[in-house]
């Protein structure tokens, strides 16, 4: 009896070992056989033949500033140029540019063609941010940092398509960078223009503003009129004081009240008093001494002074302007062209049927450690 019970024990195991064993395999089939054999006729047999063109590209500079390549060092980007590189590359990357390939390049048209598979061709009517992102993936930018270049990887149903979209898309970056290169030409010569313009009419305003402070005062510089007072005032102090010598000569050797005494007299008096009035038009304030008027005018003159400085500055500025917007230039350079390729290379059929292998694999390692899971869990 009890060995009975223990070859119907076994046969129960065997029973569940082979039962077991049943699952797993209907489980592979399911989650593993079934999606990779789906994969292998659709990549296999189905999916369309897609063609690569490759090209490089970079952007150059030959700006003022010393950034421009040498000839034996044209792969080695220019200072300045990453910026100039990555904008081309957000541009290729751009609704915009989309938007241009399809009106001048049948993006659309080919990639929605009917001899593609469905799952590998836009949609008839594709909306624009559908055309987007689809074009996004078969359009690959990849930015070297260490060389400052571009490569544009073109996926199309046909080599010459290929080729052709490549050659349309650095057609479109380069006219970018070209307008980028004169924009940046007009915008430094027009504010160095805008700056000369607004000190041109401050010179004016500030000579105006002198003009009329000469027409109300009657005077045109009173600086020049007090240096004629001062010039004025040292030649009578030079006679007063040859006249009071000779006074004293006379006071010794004559009488006080001799004519001649009293004329000498009168003549020191007389250039003393010259000297006062001198002395009166240069610092008389209540009289409008000149002193007052420089102290009028010198704010004008400093005015149109700073103005005259500013204005000359800003023509000098002007000129470097003009002289280095005509020096400055950044194009973009075909290191590589498009290529023409003769071999379709996508899809990699062999590496998407192992990689849809590999996913449904695993996906089935953790659905059976999940199961495993559970089924431990309701023992207790």
């Amino acid at each position: 009896m009890k060995l009975g019970e223990k070859t119907a024990g076994v046969m129960r195991a065997r029973e569940v070992r082979r039962k077991r064993a049943r699952q797993a395999t209907t489980q592979a089939i399911i989650w593993v056989g079934i999606p990779t054999l789906i994969a292998a006729i659709y990549y296999g047999c189905i999916a369309s033949p897609q063609y690569q063109s490759i090209a490089v590209i970079s952007v150059q500079s030959n700006d003022a500033g010393g950034t421009a390549l040498e000839p034996l060092a044209a792969l080695l980007p220019p200072a300045g140029a990453g910026r100039d590189t990555l904008l081309v590359r957000t541009y290729i990357r751009s609704r915009d540019l989309v938007k241009l390939l399809i009106a001048n390049d049948g993006l659309r048209e080919h990639y929605s063609d009917e001899h593609a598979d469905w799952m590998s061709r836009l949609k008839p009517h594709a909306s624009l941010e559908e055309t987007y992102h689809y074009y996004l993936d078969k359009v690959d930018v990849d930015h070297d940092s260490a060389s400052g270049t571009l490569t544009i990887r073109v996926l199309a149903f046909s080599g010459e398509k290929a080729q052709a979209l490549n050659k349309s898309i650095i057609a479109a970056a380069e006219k970018m960078v070209n307008q980028l290169t004169a924009r940046a030409r007009h915008d430094r010569i027009r504010v160095a223009e805008d700056a000369v313009k607004s000190n041109g009419e401050r010179l004016a305003k500030a000579r105006q503003a002198l003009l009329d402070l000469q027409h109300e005062r009657g005077e045109i510089d009173p600086t020049k009129e007090a240096e004629t007072i001062l010039t004025v005032k040292g030649e009578l102090e030079g006679q007063l004081a040859a006249a009071r010598a000779e006074l004293d000569s006379l006071e010794t050797i004559m009488r006080s009240d001799a004519p001649k005494v009293l004329q000498q007299r009168r003549k020191v008096a007389s250039l003393q008093h010259q000297i006062e009035r001198q002395i009166k038009r240069l610092t008389d304030a209540q009289s409008g001494g000149v002193n007052s008027s420089i102290a009028s005018f010198e704010p004008a003159f400093i005015q149109k002074e700073l103005a005259e400085k500013a204005y000359e500055t800003a023509l000098k500025t002007l000129e470097i302007a003009r002289v280095e917007a005509s020096r400055q230039h950044r194009y973009l350079v075909t290191i590589s062209s498009p290529s023409l390729p003769d071999v379709a290379t996508h899809p990699k059929r062999l590496w998407k049927i192992a990689t849809v292998f590999m996913i449904s694999l695993s996906l089935l390692g953790v659905l059976g450690l999940l199961v495993a899971t559970i089924r431990e869990h309701a023992k207790f």
